[in-house]
């Protein structure tokens, strides 16, 4: 089969056949090349009938639904489309965490987690925010679905929970508590082992009142969230916990009925299911737990 022909049917969002500058040219390209009127390959059909559903899916994108409303994403534009008080409140509490970022790292270290925060975050009243990025992001409710065939499926929450407590880790070294981290908020980067926490809507200071949480993830909050009200270490340790447990298979975050799934490691689950008070022990934990249960490997993620 021709190399580009084999490309275009494997694919699985257009910019795998597509450059993202120019993906409208290249598509009317590929397009006019394919067409069962010129082109006698037998699979005609089928090229154009995928070529068609993959620009389609790029131009419509996913609706999802977080704790602002509505938001869309194709993997490359994200936009919000929930209420107007809570997009504002998220953007302004992202511009204070990144300026405690600012004054607290320097140079690489503040370089590095910027990988971890959309990078073109603007409130406008008049428009929806809308995040643009050159590399694929996908939200997590929606790499999950994906995933859920993968034979790797185990292992690529590894990671993705490696970098939520990396972010933990840090929150907890300047004294801010995202206090909303789950599957609606967490985006990850398939193809680089990345993510990104999109949303701030109910981020707060060590010792200061939690204002909001999420409603739709209200069960995975520490019971003394409830009580207390209070913005704390290990408030986001737990979440992170619970959004990897959902992401193995158990959307109510308990974990307990992933104990008859034998592709994951005792380990693995038991760390998941044990509270901890902060990020970086909990970190130092977690890579305990990689290192006596899995040799090290970058394993790539099609999706």
């Amino acid at each position: 089969m021709n190399n580009m022909i084999d490309k275009i049917l494997k694919a699985n969002h257009l910019m795998q056949i597509c450059n993202l500058a120019t993906w409208e040219a290249d598509y009317k390209a590929l397009a006019m090349r394919y067409h069962p009127d010129k082109c006698k390959d037998p699979d005609a059909n089928n090229i154009i009938s995928h070529l068609n559903k993959l620009r389609d899916d790029f131009l419509k994108g996913w609706k999802f639904y977080d704790d602002s409303g509505e938001y869309k994403s194709n993997g490359y534009t994200h936009t919000w489309f929930g209420k107007d008080n809570l997009r504002k409140t998220s953007c302004d509490k992202m511009n204070t965490l990144f300026s405690k970022l600012s004054f607290k790292y320097k140079d690489d270290a503040l370089k590095h987690f910027k990988k971890y925060i959309p990078g073109n975050y603007i409130y406008d009243s008049s428009h929806n925010k809308i995040e643009t990025h050159d590399e694929r992001y996908l939200p997590l409710v929606h790499a999950v679905k994906l995933l859920e065939n993968n034979p790797d499926k185990h292992k690529h929450v590894n990671w993705i929970y490696s970098r939520m407590i990396e972010f933990c880790a840090t929150m907890d070294s300047i004294g801010i508590c995202h206090a909303g981290i789950n599957p609606n908020s967490v985006f990850i980067e398939p193809e680089n082992h990345g993510i990104k926490v999109m949303t701030f809507y109910h981020l707060q200071e060590y010792g200061r009142k939690l204002n909001t949480i999420s409603g739709q993830y209200s069960i995975w909050y520490p019971a003394d969230v409830f009580t207390d009200k209070e913005a704390r270490a290990g408030i986001d340790v737990s979440l992170a916990k619970k959004t990897a447990i959902y992401c193995l298979g158990d959307p109510s975050g308990s974990g307990v009925s992933l104990r008859t799934d034998k592709n994951i490691k005792p380990a693995v689950l038991e760390y998941l299911m044990t509270p901890e008070d902060n990020g970086r022990d909990a970190m130092d934990k977690w890579r305990k737990v990689l290192k006596d249960n899995f040799k090290s490997e970058f394993i790539i993620l099609n999706i």
